[in-house]
């Protein structure tokens, strides 16, 4: 996880990547599939509800607003249970 705040708006900004599983209980999930998942996660956490004009361009990386579980979609990588 890296973290930055924006000095011109304030926000917090969050940028997690490799997202992986590091270990897993073998007694609840027999698979031990531990590659990282293809997604990374950009956070932005700030008291406005518009995102400052340079964020826009984030788009431009494949960035979209998305609600994102690291966790489920890491359960769902290792067991292959995909919701």
């Amino acid at each position: 996880r890296h973290r930055y705040v924006d000095s011109l708006s304030g926000a917090r900004l969050a940028m997690d990547s490799n997202i992986n599983v590091s270990r897993v209980n073998y007694r609840m999930v027999q698979s031990n599939n531990r590659t990282c998942l293809s997604e990374a996660v950009f956070e932005v956490k700030m008291s406005s509800a518009s995102l400052p004009d340079w964020l826009h361009q984030m788009t431009a990386f494949g960035c979209r607003k998305n609600a994102f579980s690291k966790y489920l979609n890491c359960y769902a990588h290792v067991t292959g249970r995909f919701f």
